[in-house]
C-alpha cells in the first residue's frame, strides 16, 4: 500500500504502543519480535538502520539516539 501523498495518523490510548511502535520503524530501537521494513528493505543490522533513517524523517517525543551512529549520521537526512 503506497502512502505517497497521504497522512497518517495513530490513535490509542496511553500506554498503547504508539510512540513503541514509532520508535520500532524509526529505527530507534529493535523490535523483541517480528521484523521492520523501511522503504521495503529489511532493516537487520547497524549497517541496514543507517540506510533506513537516510530516508525517513522521525522526531520522538524525547529524542534518543543510536550509540553506533556519529553526530553526523543522527543528524543527518542523508546515510553515510
Amino acid at each position: 500500500m503506497a502512502l505517497r501523498g497521504r497522512v497518517l495518523g495513530l490513535l490509542g490510548p496511553n500506554g498503547a504502543g504508539k510512540i513503541t511502535l514509532l520508535s520500532i520503524a524509526g529505527c530507534v530501537l529493535a523490535p523483541a519480535l517480528g521484523r521492520v521494513a523501511v522503504m521495503g528493505e529489511r532493516v537487520s543490522d547497524t549497517a541496514t538502520a543507517r540506510r533506513a533513517r537516510g530516508s525517513i524523517g522521525f522526531l520522538p517525543q524525547n529524542p534518543s539516539w543510536v550509540p553506533s551512529f556519529t553526530c553526523r549520521e543522527t543528524l543527518s537526512t542523508q546515510p553515510g
